[in-house]
């Protein structure tokens, strides 16, 4: 028999972190019940604390970055052709991979279109795929360089190179499928190509990719995003034609071909955890969401974000991920401008029938967090998290630690020269959480 019911809720304490609320009946005869309860919802509460990472740094320029699976381990592909590994619980550098190239033309506009331009983990963690851009041969013949394969995977275990695959032009993106079976990359040339783990063998070969760009030395555009889908059969790319491709990873068919407004170029995708769901980001900040059972839009008015595009039109630090339930939509931007830092500044935003022109890339002001609540008709909040104006270089990528999605944020930021001689690089990367912008670096 109940005497006397009361209902409240508890909240452990610890770091600033609330428990996932717990329900507690009072009765003579389950006091030991409710303890145990309160037990139980202390022991989430302190689950639910956020991980912590090291602060990692460099003194090199780069091209990307790249977390594993489980952000044990972070990559950076360096314009050296070198890729440098980190396990992100210490800030001992771990791995080297490759042997660094000194480019005399490594700090001018010519230098930035070399270089190691993609990283990804297998999703065991036991191996990195980098693909770069091969240079030139006369350039190589002309300082004395060694030419690099444009494909490469390393065993991380070993150190040394296990697989090159049979790729002839420089590559763009990379992706493993979720299930380790596969990797797909994406060229300079428009082609896209599916490789059978571990042999490395051909499985699958799209494209070209759009039409002709005067934009890209070989005359096509490149693929700027690449990402498979959860199950692992089917596989989104998105590229400066401003279309999204959905390819069915078994059968090597075009199963739609989606449009942006405007052609604009397509720089980030992201598919929700049950794969029902596929968004891209467009270089000038617009979010789209479809269903990949009806191919329809989701919603059409999603606001658009201020964004930053370089002058050859590459986005400078966008992330995209879907929460680790599915319920929230994330995208990560730096807004940069011309002339001093405001950071409490508020950005332009545009609605979906305007065009809006973003400035050019000279100062950061600040990075925005927006958050997109896909179960409440996409509603958004939006976050600032002030940076220190610089002139700098960033990079992001996002994936989960805890049960949670981490945004891992590379940057370099360039010193001024002094009479001693040139100028130095100081590089960074830090972890952040993609839902409260809190920085889980120490």
């Amino acid at each position: 028999m109940w005497t006397s019911v009361k209902a409240m809720s508890v909240t452990a304490c610890g770091d600033g972190v609330e428990a996932p609320r717990a329900t507690m009946i009072w009765a003579p005869h389950i006091r030991w019940l409710s303890i145990g309860i309160v037990a139980l919802a202390t022991c989430l509460g302190s689950c639910a604390r956020p991980p912590k990472f090291a602060e990692l740094y460099f003194d090199e320029d780069f091209h990307c970055v790249a977390a594993s699976g489980d952000s044990r381990m972070v990559a950076v592909g360096l314009f050296d052709e070198t890729v440098l590994v980190w396990k992100t619980d210490t800030d001992e550098l771990v791995h080297r991979l490759g042997e660094p190239q000194v480019l005399p033309f490594l700090h001018h506009s010519a230098g930035r279109d070399w270089g190691v331009q993609a990283v990804c983990f297998s999703p065991d963690g036991r191996q990195l795929a980098a693909g770069s851009w091969p240079l030139p041969t006369q350039w190589c013949e002309d300082h004395g360089l060694q030419q690099r394969l444009p494909l490469r995977i390393w065993s991380l275990s070993e150190m040394k190179v296990v697989a090159t695959p049979d790729v002839e032009v420089g590559t763009d993106a990379l992706c493993y499928s979720p299930d380790g079976r596969y990797l797909a990359s994406a060229h300079r040339d428009g082609m896209i190509k599916i490789w059978v783990v571990p042999s490395y063998e051909e499985h699958q070969s799209y494209g070209p990719h759009g039409k002709a760009d005067h934009m890209t030395g070989s005359g096509l555009p490149r693929v700027c995003a690449l990402v498979f889908s959860p199950d692992s059969r089917m596989l989104a790319s998105g590229g400066k034609d401003g279309r999204m491709l959905l390819w069915d990873v078994r059968g090597g068919v075009l199963l739609k071909e989606l449009q942006s407004p405007g052609k604009e170029f397509i720089v980030n995708i992201a598919f929700s955890p049950d794969g029902d769901r596929v968004a891209a980001l467009t270089k000038t900040g617009r979010v789209l969401v479809w269903s990949t059972s009806t191919m329809a839009r989701v919603h059409a008015s999603l606001p658009v974000l201020p964004t930053s595009v370089d002058d050859f039109g590459h986005q400078t630090s966008s992330a995209l991920a879907f929460s680790v339930e599915g319920n929230h939509l994330i995208a990560w931007e730096t807004w940069v401008t011309e002339g001093p830092s405001d950071p409490g500044a508020v950005p332009f935003f545009a609605s979906e029938d305007e065009d809006p022109s973003p400035p050019s890339p000279h100062m950061v002001m600040s990075v925005m967090s927006v958050i997109w609540d896909t179960q409440r008709h996409f509603d958004f909040t939006l976050s600032h998290l002030p940076r220190s104006s610089s002139e700098g270089w960033v990079r992001r990528d996002i994936a989960e630690a805890s049960g949670r999605q981490v945004v891992w944020e590379a940057e370099v930021v360039w010193e001024a020269e002094s009479d001693e001689g040139n100028g130095q690089i100081k590089g960074t990367v830090r972890a952040y959480d993609a839902m409260t912008g809190q920085c889980l670096s120490r």
